[in-house]
């Protein structure tokens, strides 16, 4: 909002900066105006000079006729309003004329069509469903799911490390807990191999558990709903269904950058390492990452896991369109996002498995 001596240069930047095209003019506690982007341009097309008419104050622009709308009006109301006149916006008035705000004309639609924009949608796949949030609010999986998410992928990295050492030490033909003391096999250049074997044949065993759980299925569900929300479409099944498995905005991409980065940096001694890891991280963490998401993290959903997103998403924005202004910050929100709960169950599979390991020296299970 605007006061009456601020400059037409002010009013530019609000309108610019607005999702209407008028903002009011307030004297004190009481609205004097409204200052249009019509009203503007046609003052600037008929100025000698648009830079110096940009100075003048917009108390000689505005247009005291307004249009209001009670805070008390009905949602239908409003619309009738906004049907019979060419206003994008209503200032929102008290009983007593005080001044509460304003009412976008794409807002209130947004509202009554449950379209309203929201901030970027996140999730997780949880082991028994989905789960979305924008931050402040969610919808789908309980905070014991997110949990439950953490102990699944804890437990898959023991049982692929467990797989992993069964099939080094029976191809190597030696007892089971030694085969981290082979001979080294080395390369020409004299680099132990067997670190780097034992590593990615965890990591293929870690990825085929991974894609066989439910947590994949999950994951498509869960990406595939938020594209449908983020481009308007309805959640149904038949839509839902043809979106894109993989999303920009996953965390797999960020995993990827990170491992490229790290596998750079370990492979890759001298002083160029730093620089190398970095220029190929950045290159390729997002196309990589959304070959991982395709086909990796991800595999077509079931109709039960599909329907398990559809049910978050619908979930998320009726508590959006309950509490559009709502906001969560600090701890609050990242407990919204699920990181905590995550990482407790993540935790809990580590304490076990190193009080195992140190109670009965199991040495290739320590991490």
């Amino acid at each position: 909002m605007l006061a009456p001596d601020d400059t037409l240069r002010r009013a530019a930047s609000l309108l610019r900066a607005s999702d209407g095209s008028s903002t009011i003019v307030i004297d004190g506690a009481r609205i004097v105006g409204i200052i249009t982007e019509k009203a503007l341009a046609a003052a600037l097309a008929q100025a000698g000079d648009p830079q110096v008419a940009l100075d003048t104050p917009v108390g000689s622009l505005m247009d005291p006729g307004i249009l209001y709308v009670n805070s008390s009006a009905t949602v239908q109301q409003a619309a009738g309003i906004f049907a019979a006149s060419d206003v994008d916006a209503l200032p929102v008035i008290n009983g007593y004329g005080g001044y509460l705000g304003v009412l976008y004309r794409g807002d209130l639609v947004g509202y009554m069509t449950r379209g309203m924009k929201m901030s970027p949608v996140a999730g997780m796949a949880t082991p028994i469903g989905v789960y979305l949030t924008t931050g402040s609010v969610s919808g789908g999986a309980s905070s014991f799911g997110l949990f439950l998410t953490g102990l699944s992928l804890g437990v898959m990295m023991v049982l692929a490390r467990t797989i992993s050492v069964g099939i080094l030490g029976a191809l190597g033909h030696i007892p089971f807990h030694a085969h981290l003391h082979l001979p080294a096999l080395l390369m020409p250049h004299g680099v132990n191999l067997q670190p780097y074997i034992s590593m990615i044949l965890d990591l293929v065993i870690f990825v085929a558990l991974l894609r066989l759980s439910p947590l994949a299925g999950y994951h498509a569900a869960e990406h595939m709903t938020v594209h449908a929300i983020e481009v308007g479409e309805a959640l149904k099944p038949e839509i839902v269904g043809k979106m894109p498995r993989a999303h920009p905005r996953c965390g797999t991409n960020i995993l990827t950058g990170i491992t490229l980065f790290l596998l750079v940096t370990y492979c890759v001694k001298d002083q160029s390492s730093l620089m190398l890891a970095a220029l190929v991280a950045v290159l390729f963490w997002r196309s990589i990452g959304g070959w991982m998401q395709q086909h990796v993290t991800t595999r077509p959903p079931s109709a039960r896991e599909l329907d398990s997103g559809i049910a978050a998403g619908n979930q998320l924005i009726e508590r959006f369109h309950e509490r559009p202004n709502h906001h969560e910050y600090g701890l609050a929100r990242i407990w919204k996002m699920g990181l905590p709960q995550n990482a407790a169950g993540l935790m809990l599979v580590s304490a076990i498995v190193s009080y195992l390991a140190g109670y009965y020296h199991i040495l290739w299970l320590s991490f």
